[in-house]
């Protein structure tokens, strides 16, 4: 009876044993990789990256339902309200699942040009980056 005691105390510590060894190394990689469990999304400046994805794709539906994007007046606004003025029987938005436009992750807005100025796609679209100001080294673009 002691014997089976003492057996199932020493497995019972081994188990222990490799769960923290497990516990450990996790903590030892997080520490290495502060990133290693976060998404695709994770940083600030992938974020951005993240969030001109997304401003992406909804422009490109509502070119797809509209024929054309919208025009630098109406804006990325377009893509959540039907723009004002301008018929489009085919408007099938909104075209971002948010209640409002979303800000870069320095809090400034996406700034969208159509036509294009620098992109071979059908418009530019830029997060001023840290600093604020377009043009300068910090600028995250559409691809």
């Amino acid at each position: 009876m002691k014997k089976t005691l003492v057996v199932l105390l020493l497995r019972g510590l081994q188990g222990l044993t490799i769960f923290g060894a497990v516990f450990v190394i996790g903590g030892i990689v997080h520490a290495v990789h502060p990133f290693s469990g976060r998404s695709d999304c994770g940083g600030i400046i992938a974020e951005g990256q993240c969030d001109l994805k997304t401003l992406s794709g909804a422009l490109g539906m509502y070119e797809t339902d509209n024929g054309t994007y919208p025009t630098t007046e109406q804006g990325l606004r377009a893509l959540l309200v039907r723009p004002a003025g301008q018929e489009l029987p085919r408007w099938r938005g909104p075209y971002i699942d948010q209640a409002d436009l979303p800000r870069d992750p320095w809090g400034h807005g996406y700034v969208y040009l159509v036509p294009r100025v620098k992109h071979r796609s059908g418009y530019d679209l830029i997060s001023a980056g840290p600093d604020g100001q377009l043009g300068t080294a910090d600028d995250i673009e559409n691809p």
